[in-house]
Protein backbone atom coordinates (compact mmCIF):
# COMPACT_ATOMS: atom_id res chain seq x y z
CA UNK A 1 0.00 0.00 0.00
CA UNK A 2 1.14 3.69 -0.78
CA UNK A 3 1.50 6.43 0.76
CA UNK A 4 -0.50 9.43 -0.04
CA UNK A 5 0.90 12.78 -1.24
CA UNK A 6 -3.10 14.61 -0.37
CA UNK A 7 -6.70 13.71 0.97
CA UNK A 8 -10.01 14.68 -0.73
CA UNK A 9 -13.00 15.40 2.27
CA UNK A 10 -16.42 14.68 1.53
CA UNK A 11 -19.51 15.81 3.41
CA UNK A 12 -22.65 13.22 3.91
CA UNK A 13 -25.47 12.72 6.00
CA UNK A 14 -23.16 9.93 7.60
CA UNK A 15 -20.32 12.35 8.45
CA UNK A 16 -17.23 13.68 6.62
CA UNK A 17 -15.17 10.99 4.71
CA UNK A 18 -11.88 11.40 4.05
CA UNK A 19 -10.01 9.80 0.92
CA UNK A 20 -6.28 9.13 -0.11
CA UNK A 21 -4.70 10.47 -2.89
CA UNK A 22 -1.41 8.82 -4.50
CA UNK A 23 1.22 9.99 -6.41
CA UNK A 24 0.99 8.76 -10.15
CA UNK A 25 4.56 7.30 -9.56
CA UNK A 26 3.76 4.88 -6.82
CA UNK A 27 3.81 1.72 -8.35
CA UNK A 28 1.95 -0.03 -5.37
CA UNK A 29 -1.34 1.53 -6.90
CA UNK A 30 -2.63 -0.75 -9.80
CA UNK A 31 -5.23 1.33 -11.02
CA UNK A 32 -4.65 4.71 -11.62
CA UNK A 33 -7.97 5.67 -13.75
CA UNK A 34 -9.23 8.29 -11.37
CA UNK A 35 -7.11 11.05 -11.23
CA UNK A 36 -7.24 14.59 -9.57
CA UNK A 37 -5.11 17.50 -9.30
CA UNK A 38 -4.06 18.56 -6.28
CA UNK A 39 -1.59 21.11 -4.81
CA UNK A 40 1.54 18.62 -5.10
CA UNK A 41 0.29 17.52 -8.61
CA UNK A 42 -1.62 15.23 -10.58
CA UNK A 43 -2.88 12.48 -8.16
CA UNK A 44 -4.70 9.40 -8.43
CA UNK A 45 -7.31 7.40 -6.32
CA UNK A 46 -6.31 3.44 -5.29
CA UNK A 47 -9.10 1.59 -7.60
CA UNK A 48 -10.27 -1.76 -6.43
CA UNK A 49 -12.38 -4.51 -7.60
CA UNK A 50 -16.22 -3.54 -6.27
CA UNK A 51 -16.85 -7.17 -5.93
CA UNK A 52 -14.10 -9.95 -4.62
CA UNK A 53 -15.78 -13.47 -5.20
CA UNK A 54 -18.91 -11.86 -5.00
CA UNK A 55 -18.37 -9.95 -1.73
CA UNK A 56 -18.85 -6.21 -2.14
CA UNK A 57 -15.93 -3.76 -1.18
CA UNK A 58 -16.83 -2.03 2.17
CA UNK A 59 -16.08 1.20 0.44
CA UNK A 60 -19.59 3.08 -0.23
CA UNK A 61 -18.04 5.28 -3.28
CA UNK A 62 -17.84 3.36 -6.89
CA UNK A 63 -17.14 4.80 -10.03
CA UNK A 64 -18.06 3.13 -13.68
CA UNK A 65 -14.99 2.73 -15.38
CA UNK A 66 -14.69 1.68 -19.18
CA UNK A 67 -14.60 -2.33 -18.27
CA UNK A 68 -16.13 -2.84 -14.81
CA UNK A 69 -17.64 -1.10 -11.78
CA UNK A 70 -14.46 -0.34 -9.00
CA UNK A 71 -14.71 0.89 -5.64
CA UNK A 72 -12.16 3.84 -4.26
CA UNK A 73 -10.29 2.38 -1.49
CA UNK A 74 -9.25 3.74 1.73
CA UNK A 75 -12.51 6.16 2.48
CA UNK A 76 -12.78 6.56 6.17
CA UNK A 77 -15.19 8.53 8.04
CA UNK A 78 -13.39 11.28 10.25
CA UNK A 79 -16.07 13.29 11.45
CA UNK A 80 -19.61 11.56 12.34
CA UNK A 81 -22.23 12.42 14.35
CA UNK A 82 -22.60 10.69 17.51
CA UNK A 83 -25.28 8.25 17.95
CA UNK A 84 -27.66 8.58 20.79
CA UNK A 85 -29.96 6.21 20.43
CA UNK A 86 -28.74 3.85 23.30
CA UNK A 87 -27.97 6.70 26.07
CA UNK A 88 -29.19 5.92 29.40
CA UNK A 89 -29.21 7.38 32.97
CA UNK A 90 -26.09 5.72 34.55
CA UNK A 91 -27.59 5.18 37.71
CA UNK A 92 -31.50 4.60 39.17
CA UNK A 93 -30.87 8.14 40.71
CA UNK A 94 -30.13 9.92 37.38
CA UNK A 95 -33.47 10.91 35.60
CA UNK A 96 -33.57 12.08 31.98
CA UNK A 97 -36.66 14.03 32.56
CA UNK A 98 -36.89 15.03 28.64
CA UNK A 99 -36.01 13.01 25.42
CA UNK A 100 -36.54 15.29 23.03
CA UNK A 101 -35.31 15.77 19.35
CA UNK A 102 -33.14 18.33 20.33
CA UNK A 103 -32.04 17.45 23.70
CA UNK A 104 -31.60 14.88 26.67
CA UNK A 105 -32.60 16.78 30.09
CA UNK A 106 -30.71 15.47 32.86
CA UNK A 107 -31.81 15.55 36.46
CA UNK A 108 -28.80 14.42 38.83
CA UNK A 109 -28.59 13.89 42.73
CA UNK A 110 -24.90 14.35 43.54
CA UNK A 111 -21.79 14.66 41.48
CA UNK A 112 -20.21 11.00 39.42
CA UNK A 113 -23.73 11.21 38.01
CA UNK A 114 -25.62 11.62 35.07
CA UNK A 115 -26.20 10.49 31.05
CA UNK A 116 -23.98 7.67 29.47
CA UNK A 117 -23.65 7.88 25.64
CA UNK A 118 -22.62 4.21 24.32
CA UNK A 119 -20.31 4.79 21.12
CA UNK A 120 -18.88 1.36 20.24
CA UNK A 121 -15.03 0.52 19.12
CA UNK A 122 -12.81 3.04 18.45
CA UNK A 123 -9.19 2.50 16.13
CA UNK A 124 -6.67 1.12 18.71
CA UNK A 125 -3.49 3.51 18.80
CA UNK A 126 -4.97 6.64 16.66
CA UNK A 127 -6.41 10.24 18.07
CA UNK A 128 -9.72 11.49 18.34
CA UNK A 129 -11.75 14.88 19.36
CA UNK A 130 -14.51 15.18 20.18
CA UNK A 131 -18.00 18.08 20.30
CA UNK A 132 -20.72 18.45 22.23
CA UNK A 133 -22.66 21.28 23.61
CA UNK A 134 -24.32 21.58 26.98
CA UNK A 135 -26.69 23.79 29.54
CA UNK A 136 -27.01 23.95 32.87
CA UNK A 137 -30.56 24.58 33.74
CA UNK A 138 -30.78 23.84 37.10
CA UNK A 139 -27.36 24.44 40.18
CA UNK A 140 -28.44 24.77 43.72
CA UNK A 141 -24.82 26.02 44.35
CA UNK A 142 -24.13 27.83 41.27
CA UNK A 143 -20.23 26.42 42.20
CA UNK A 144 -21.28 22.99 40.04
CA UNK A 145 -20.53 21.74 36.24
CA UNK A 146 -20.21 18.94 34.18
CA UNK A 147 -17.56 17.23 32.93
CA UNK A 148 -16.98 14.26 30.24
CA UNK A 149 -15.20 10.96 31.09
CA UNK A 150 -14.50 8.18 28.60
CA UNK A 151 -15.20 4.57 29.65
CA UNK A 152 -13.80 1.47 28.35
CA UNK A 153 -17.00 -0.98 29.59
CA UNK A 154 -15.13 -4.36 28.16
CA UNK A 155 -11.81 -3.14 30.32
CA UNK A 156 -13.96 -1.20 33.14
CA UNK A 157 -11.61 1.14 33.46
CA UNK A 158 -11.58 4.80 32.15
CA UNK A 159 -9.08 6.24 29.38
CA UNK A 160 -6.71 9.29 29.69
CA UNK A 161 -6.09 8.11 33.57
CA UNK A 162 -9.39 9.00 34.59
CA UNK A 163 -9.12 12.73 33.43
CA UNK A 164 -12.04 14.45 31.87
CA UNK A 165 -11.89 15.49 28.31
CA UNK A 166 -14.52 18.26 28.34
CA UNK A 167 -15.40 20.13 31.01
CA UNK A 168 -18.71 22.78 31.28
CA UNK A 169 -18.72 26.11 33.07
CA UNK A 170 -20.81 26.66 36.55
CA UNK A 171 -22.91 29.14 34.10
CA UNK A 172 -26.75 28.61 34.39
CA UNK A 173 -29.16 28.81 31.23
CA UNK A 174 -26.27 29.17 28.72
CA UNK A 175 -25.54 26.87 25.61
CA UNK A 176 -21.88 25.80 25.91
CA UNK A 177 -20.35 24.61 23.09
CA UNK A 178 -17.51 22.10 24.42
CA UNK A 179 -14.33 20.93 22.20
CA UNK A 180 -12.10 18.02 24.03
CA UNK A 181 -8.86 17.58 24.48
CA UNK A 182 -7.32 15.15 22.30
CA UNK A 183 -7.80 11.27 23.16
CA UNK A 184 -5.39 8.88 22.90
CA UNK A 185 -6.50 5.29 22.27
CA UNK A 186 -3.55 3.60 22.73
CA UNK A 187 -4.68 1.58 25.70
CA UNK A 188 -7.74 -0.12 23.94
CA UNK A 189 -8.27 -3.30 21.79
CA UNK A 190 -10.30 -3.27 18.31
CA UNK A 191 -13.42 -4.64 20.60
CA UNK A 192 -13.94 -2.99 23.37
CA UNK A 193 -16.89 -1.32 23.94
CA UNK A 194 -16.34 2.82 24.95
CA UNK A 195 -18.74 4.82 26.67
CA UNK A 196 -18.91 8.62 27.37
CA UNK A 197 -20.13 9.44 30.90
CA UNK A 198 -21.50 12.97 30.99
CA UNK A 199 -21.68 13.64 34.69
CA UNK A 200 -22.15 16.40 37.52
CA UNK A 201 -19.35 17.41 39.12
CA UNK A 202 -19.50 19.37 42.33
CA UNK A 203 -17.75 22.37 42.54
CA UNK A 204 -18.14 23.67 46.10
CA UNK A 205 -16.13 20.93 48.14
CA UNK A 206 -17.97 21.60 51.42
CA UNK A 207 -21.74 20.33 49.26
CA UNK A 208 -22.96 17.77 47.24
CA UNK A 209 -26.55 18.99 45.15
CA UNK A 210 -28.38 17.97 42.73
CA UNK A 211 -27.37 19.45 39.25
CA UNK A 212 -29.79 19.52 36.31
CA UNK A 213 -28.60 20.08 32.67
CA UNK A 214 -29.07 19.41 28.40
CA UNK A 215 -27.24 17.75 26.51
CA UNK A 216 -27.61 18.65 23.10
CA UNK A 217 -28.05 16.15 20.40
CA UNK A 218 -27.18 18.03 17.37
CA UNK A 219 -23.06 18.95 17.08
CA UNK A 220 -22.58 16.03 18.76
CA UNK A 221 -19.37 14.36 16.85
CA UNK A 222 -16.41 12.29 17.09
CA UNK A 223 -13.44 12.85 14.48
CA UNK A 224 -10.68 10.44 13.99
CA UNK A 225 -7.68 12.51 13.65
Amino acid sequence: MGTPIAYQRIQTAKGTFEIPLYSMKDATILDKSLKMMTHKGLACYELVDAKVSGVENSSFLRIQTHKVLKAIKGVVNIIKPINTAKARANDKASIIIENTPDYFHVSTPWAGTGLVIPIGPLVPNHYYDFTMSIEISYSLTKADFVLVNVWNATQKKYLVNGMAIMFSTPSVGVKQDLKSIRLNTDSILATDQIELKIFAANGDKSTDDSLNFKVYKAGMTIKLV
